[in-house]
């Protein structure tokens, strides 16, 4: 039975290039990935928001098309990225949603709630899942209520 809190699409037109770009630099030291509880966190929150500018930009008619309805935009929008090495919790706090896109570091598979993840694919998440596998993840945050 599919999980109504998680769906899996196809990344938007134009944005597997952006991607690519966002990747290599989150590879980079640039990017300054920090231990916080167990989940490296970029820490250079101000790159971070320079590199994914026209990434977030692509992904504006993505997130316009999941919003309630009677809503034009999210209220806010945040962006993280995180490092994957182990099985984990992602939060999301009830009144947000979530494209989260998964990026490979490795060989292996990479699993949010039990769905591998497909190439060139994303997540949309509406509640808290696990993930697993060895990857870096972008988090497109946007606050509906």
């Amino acid at each position: 039975m599919a999980n109504p809190t998680i769906t899996q699409r196809r990344l938007p037109t134009d944005s597997i290039t952006e991607v690519g770009r966002v990747a290599t630099w989150m590879v980079s030291e640039d990017a300054d990935f920090q231990t916080h509880d167990q989940i490296k966190i970029c820490k250079n929150t101000s790159g971070l928001s320079a590199t994914t500018s026209k990434l977030a930009e692509l992904f504006t008619q993505e997130i316009k098309s999941q919003l309630p309805d009677g809503h034009a935009k999210p209220l806010q929008t945040r962006v993280t990225a995180i490092h994957f090495e182990n099985p984990t919790a992602l939060p999301l706090e009830p009144g947000w949603m979530m494209e989260f896109i998964p990026i490979p570091t490795a060989q292996g598979v990479i699993e949010v709630d039990g769905q591998r993840a497909i190439p060139n694919y994303y997540f949309h998440l509406t509640a808290p899942v696990r993930v697993s596998g060895n990857f870096f993840g972008i988090l497109l945050l946007s606050q509906i209520s």
